[in-house]
């Protein structure tokens, strides 16, 4: 037990690259940046679950049945591990870069496996504790519960990622195995964790849609405890005080970690060759090679290592893909209906002034820009002696985030510019406000990368989830489109000042953003 918690500590400490903290001086400030950075993080998403949470608990107490608050949280924490995990199984636990260095450790292989598994377990179990903590804070204050309550919901909590995390390993170990039986397997596998996301996406939306027909209170468990069993269990033994509930919830979380354990433990090896395989074609053909300009040479060259990588385009492309599934959602439910079913006077107008920002909130999340230099990892070397202007290779990345976006960016608009009959006017800001965020966040993010460059990674995951520049990027434009919507909603500010005064100061942004770029930017990137 000793080795494995060893293993999992050095690879935790890699993948959070925080190891460096006690090797080099130079690099504790950079470390404590880095530090600040998951603490900022961990705070936006902690207030964000208590915003969430109290909304919920109020509809939930004036129904009578507040004691649904923690199981439904919960059932969303484990649909959050679920999705999160899926397609980390490739790249985390197979497939790894540091794959012939482990194997080669006088270890046994059972210890690296418990090691990788238990290195996900923490990830997860740290998302978990930032969504659920703020859920019982709330449950606590508006229920009152009794201090049992907390011990029977801290021990608990421990248990509550498990099921989520195991599942979503078998869907990513089925996707990835699938995968590589295909020539681009890569692509394939992006396929597949696509259809699965939107796969739980539905699953979601179909209980959402049961639970306005039916009234919340039984209803609404029974809805729970069908999709995922576990959850009632969770709400008997932990709200209620249930012991044997909560213990069936333990033993059967528990129990199914140390078999999952087990089994990747003795097929890893045929698992990991399985997925990692490559398919090969023997009629090869030379074929006849066309000339093409700098920027489109290096153009295709980064848009094939997004799409090469399913962790780095889901991740890049996440917010988008939550765009267009909401947008989907709206063209099925009707806004009308929408409108309807809220209740609230005005709220139309109220929508059609906020859309912009929220468009421009999930466009500032697309991050790919923040990621490409890092990326280049050790080749660096390679990208820098290439004959060709830095201008030239900047431009290339942040082309690569700009055609992530727009595509998608412009059927949104137009479909919600349709079915919300927006004017002229009105369709113009709707889709000038992001195109401009999607400019920043592009040329803002590769400049935040070339000043926080993570060259040295074993696992690309570290890179695209754990980097400061990814980090800061997501953060920072999801920041930037919240901030419009504020002043929409506590102030009264002319609703044309605000689209006028955002678009001017993220133009003016821009301009600034692409003069560092093409000056300090080009120093920099020729100094890695």
């Amino acid at each position: 037990m000793k080795m494995i918690l060893r293993l999992t500590q050095v690879q935790l400490g890699s993948a959070l690259d925080f190891i460096s903290l006690f090797r080099k001086k130079n690099t504790k400030t950079k470390n404590k940046s880095v530090s600040l950075i998951f603490l900022m993080t961990g705070i936006l998403f902690a207030i964000i679950s208590g915003a969430y949470s109290y909304v919920f608990g109020l509809s939930f107490q004036m129904a009578g049945q507040l004691t649904l608050l923690p199981g439904f949280m919960m059932a969303v924490v484990c649909m959050v591990t679920l999705t999160m995990t899926i397609y980390k199984v490739k790249g985390t636990l197979f497939g790894t870069k540091d794959y012939d260095i482990l194997m080669s450790l006088p270890v046994p292989t059972t210890y690296i496996v418990a090691s990788r598994i238990l290195l996900l377990y923490c990830i997860n179990f740290f998302f978990t504790a930032i969504l659920a903590i703020p859920n019982m804070i709330i449950y606590g204050y508006l229920a009152r519960p009794p201090v049992e309550f907390y011990l029977r919901f801290f021990f608990a909590l421990a248990f509550v990622p498990l099921v989520p995390m195991i599942l979503a390993c078998v869907f990513g170990i089925l996707a990835a195995a699938i995968a590589s039986k295909f020539r681009h397997s890569n692509l394939v596998n992006t396929i597949l964790f696509l259809i699965l996301i939107l796969f739980i996406f539905g699953i979601s939306f179909q209980m959402q849609q049961e639970e306005q027909i039916a009234v919340l209170g039984d209803a609404l468990t029974k809805q729970i405890e069908r999709i995922y069993p576990l959850a009632g269990m969770y709400i008997h033994g932990v709200v209620e005080g249930n012991w044997i509930q909560l213990g069936v919830f333990l033993i059967i979380s528990g129990s199914a970690f140390i078999v999952f354990c087990i089994i990747i433990g003795k097929l890893f090896l045929k698992l990991n060759t399985s997925i990692t395989g490559v398919t090969t074609k023997s009629n090869y053909k030379i074929k006849e090679y066309k000339k093409t300009t700098p920027f489109r040479a290096l153009f295709f060259k980064e848009i094939k290592r997004v799409f090469s990588s399913t962790i780095y385009f889901l991740n890049s492309c996440i917010s988008m893909i939550l765009m267009t599934i909401a947008v989907l959602v709206v063209t099925i439910v009707r806004p009308e209906k929408i409108i309807q079913m809220l209740q609230v006077p005005q709220m139309m107008s109220l929508i059609k002034q906020m859309m912009p920002f929220l468009l421009a909130m999930l466009v500032g999340m697309t991050f790919s820009a923040s990621c490409s230099i890092s990326l280049e990892g050790k080749s660096l070397w390679i990208l820098r002696s290439v004959p060709v202007d830095v201008k030239t290779i900047f431009k290339s990345k942040i082309a690569v985030n700009l055609i992530l976006v727009l595509p998608l960016l412009t059927i949104n608009t137009i479909l919600l510019g349709v079915f919300f009959k927006l004017s002229l006017l009105e369709f113009v800001i709707t889709f000038l406000i992001p195109v401009l965020y999607s400019g920043f966040v592009s040329i803002g993010g590769l400049l935040l990368n070339l000043k926080f460059p993570l060259l040295n990674w074993t696992n690309e995951t570290v890179v695209i989830k754990q980097s400061a520049a990814s980090m800061l990027t997501s953060l920072g434009g999801m920041l930037c489109g919240i901030i419009p919507i504020l002043l929409l909603t506590f102030f009264s500010i002319p609703a044309k000042w605000i689209f006028a005064g955002t678009a001017l100061v993220v133009g003016l942004l821009i301009l600034l953003f692409w003069k560092i770029l093409t000056t300090w930017g080009i120093k920099r990137f020729e100094s890695l």
